[in-house]
């Protein structure tokens, strides 16, 4: 289940303020960008905009993003009590996607499928690539 689409959902229909409010409550700064404060602040709450998330199995967070959200998916094991995985994916310069991941992303995701004790058989991220 994808956190940040909840995120997105929540901030679109004008419901991010009461868990960005939560978030700053606990610590977490106004100068944190309100995607991240919003999504802490479900977490701390137990609520989202979108419905109420089941706790995660395992946490996983890909390495080309912006530096905040490693920072936020890092907060995220302290509540959960759930293992983070951090996927080091490389940039993909131009418009065309490569035809198949490179070798050590598809590592990576069979790690992390391990690491949440799902088979690798059944494992759809992998399968998928």
């Amino acid at each position: 289940i994808s956190r940040d689409s909840r995120v997105v959902a929540g901030g679109c229909a004008g419901a991010g303020e009461a868990p960005r409010d939560a978030a700053e409550g606990e610590g977490f700064s106004r100068d944190l960008c309100s995607y991240a404060r919003t999504d802490l602040g479900c977490a701390i709450t137990g609520r989202t905009p979108g419905g109420r998330l089941p706790r995660p199995d395992l946490l996983c967070a890909c390495t080309n993003i912006c530096q905040t959200v490693l920072y936020w998916y890092r907060a995220l094991p302290r509540r959960f009590g759930a293992p983070l995985v951090l996927v080091d994916t490389p940039f993909v310069h131009g418009t065309e996607p490569t035809p198949r991941p490179p070798a050590r992303v598809v590592e990576q995701l069979e790690e992390a499928s391990a690491v949440a004790g799902v088979k690798q058989s059944s494992c759809k991220s992998v399968e998928s690539l």
